[in-house]
């Protein structure tokens, strides 16, 4: 979205203080939230947990871990034996490797829905040992997730630099867990469509609490091709026609004309002419195509009243810059965004879908 406001601006006359103002603005970044379990329920729960993924093969199971946790730490529950099956359902073990200077990067294993896709990774041959390493923020200078058909050109993909989650493996090598949340409605192009996929990794770094760069802890690039197997059976999505949402909004023409003042964000709603919820996210189809972004968390409420929630707004930004090029016609889709559920869902199960305030029956 930062782009966005960059590139609008690039022809705007505004103080200095303004654009620094605008494209520093991020609307769709959720905080992050933390749930804290009584003592003697975690204890429980971890249990569970353990008992649960130890049934789930291989490197998959740090996924099943993972997802786990996620869920644990909303519900006061832990996740069923049934939706880590499904969630088994759409995993697979991978294992493809590059080794550079003696570092050794492995995808492990990959959880792919339509939008969404988790992926698991691990380095061997650090310096420094992965016990330490889990307490650093760490990022790769620059690192994506790249498509076919055009993936050699890095014209399909999303950047995926800072890891979920860190973990030390038993054997000693560092895992790292990335989310990738990835749609082009222009060319059709999902995780579903083009199986044949590439990430690329430069230079692990350490970065301290001011956000400065501490250390690189490993040098090299790194390339991982692999390939997506499609799902032997895609599950079914919920469609909801013209729901109104939350939303915020930025007048441009107020900003340009109130040159000196505070850019205000407004409160308003917004009419999405279609929602489509997947098992791993929900899309969002809207008819503004100014500055009108949804707001407000995503949640699934299911049928046993436990929740999942999502991770802020990912904007289809090609969709969106091929819809505002054109002559606007009534009744139009006019710009794409996707929220990602923290885990992925059996929508069967599904009962209320909740954004913000408003709640929408899905039964």
């Amino acid at each position: 979205m930062e782009k966005k406001y960059r590139e609008v601006f690039d022809g705007v006359r505004a103080s200095e203080r303004l654009r620094k103002e605008v494209l520093e603005m991020k609307y769709l970044e959720r905080k992050e939230t933390r749930y804290a379990l009584r003592p003697a329920l975690a204890a429980v729960l971890a249990v569970l947990l353990l008992a649960a993924c130890a049934a789930v093969p291989g490197a998959a199971s740090a996924l099943a871990d993972y997802f786990s946790e996620r869920w644990s730490e909303q519900n006061e529950t832990a996740l069923t034996q049934e939706q880590l099956d499904f969630i088994g359902a759409i995993t697979q073990t991978v294992g493809v490797s590059d080794t550079v200077d003696g570092v050794t990067v492995t995808l492990e294993a990959v959880t792919a829905g339509e939008s969404s896709l988790w992926m698991l990774l691990t380095m061997d041959g650090l310096d420094v040992p992965a016990e330490e390493l889990v307490e650093e923020d760490l990022r790769f200078a620059t690192a994506g997730l790249y498509l076919e058909p055009a993936y050699d050109g890095y014209n399909y993909g999303v950047a995926i630099e800072r890891p979920l989650e860190l973990r030390a493996a038993e054997d000693g090598r560092l895992m790292l867990l990335f989310r990738a949340v990835y749609d082009d409605e222009t060319s059709g192009v999902t995780f579903l469509t083009e199986p044949q996929a590439l990430i690329a990794l430069q230079d692990l770094r350490a970065y301290g609490s001011d956000g400065r760069q501490k250390s690189v802890v490993a040098k090299g690039i790194w390339r991982l091709k692999f390939e997506l197997k499609p799902l032997e059976k895609e599950a079914e999505a919920i469609v909801l026609r013209d729901v109104t949402l939350p939303a915020l909004y930025l007048n441009l023409r107020e900003v340009i004309d109130n040159i000196d003042d505070e850019v205000k964000q407004k409160p308003c709603e917004v009419l999405a002419k279609e929602l489509r919820l997947t098992s791993t996210e929900m899309h969002i189809y809207l008819m503004d195509d100014g500055f009108t972004l949804p707001t407000g968390e995503a949640r699934l409420i299911l049928d046993d009243g436990a929740e999942v929630g999502s991770s802020g707004y990912w904007w289809d930004e090609r969709f969106s810059r091929r819809t505002a090029t054109q002559d606007r016609k009534d009744d139009e889709v006019r710009s794409h965004y996707i929220a990602s559920w923290d885990l992925p869902v059996d929508l069967s199960r599904a009962a209320v879908l909740r954004v913000g305030d408003q709640t929408i029956p899905l039964k």
